[in-house]
């Protein structure tokens, strides 16, 4: 049996594993703020009628706090229609995106959904998920300059991220071992 080639190195394998530890804590502190905004749509939306049985009340309450979760969605998708452009410019540049385009794509539609302003610290967030060995490829780095571009982020600022988020380190190995 022959093992995948990400498991072949040690290096690899941390750095995959550093990778997926990074998608679950924020998928999981996205899921508890989540749950706690919806608990509360479902509860401003509860009313209890007189002539109406208990079940149909809640059916009610669930339907229009999604109704309110989708149209909020929308609405800071209409605010950002920078995304729809980068979006367009992935789909046109590579006719099937790869996992990690669709995973970075992923993690921007997340944020601004949920109205998050793209700061230094979400950039940090976004470059934690990206492997060293790809860093550098032209279809990663056409989305991170696209999204620097558009929220605002200095040089400066970006230079920091990328200490921050330790990419710092694996682009000058990259450039030393091409020197050498």
């Amino acid at each position: 049996m022959r093992l995948p080639q990400f498991f072949l190195t040690r290096e690899k394998f941390y750095e995959q594993k550093d990778q997926l530890n990074q998608i679950l804590a924020e998928d999981l502190a996205r899921l508890d703020n989540g749950r706690r905004d919806f608990f509360l749509k479902k509860y401003n939306h509860f009313k209890i009628r007189k002539n109406s049985g208990f079940g149909k009340d809640i059916k009610v309450m669930r339907f229009r706090a999604e109704q309110d979760r989708l149209r909020e969605q929308a609405e800071n998708i209409a605010q950002h229609p920078w995304f729809t452009d980068l979006v367009d410019k992935v789909a046109t540049s590579s006719k099937h995106p790869s996992k990690l385009e669709d995973l970075l794509l992923d993690r921007i539609r997340r944020s601004v959904e949920a109205g998050e302003d793209f700061n230094q610290a979400a950039l940090v967030q976004l470059l934690r998920l990206i492997p060293q060995r790809v860093f550098t490829d032209d279809s990663v780095q056409r989305i991170i300059r696209f999204v620097r571009q558009h929220s605002g982020i200095s040089e400066r600022e970006f230079l920091e991220a990328l200490e921050m988020s330790s990419q710092g380190l694996g682009v000058l190995r990259k450039k030393a071992a091409v020197a050498r």
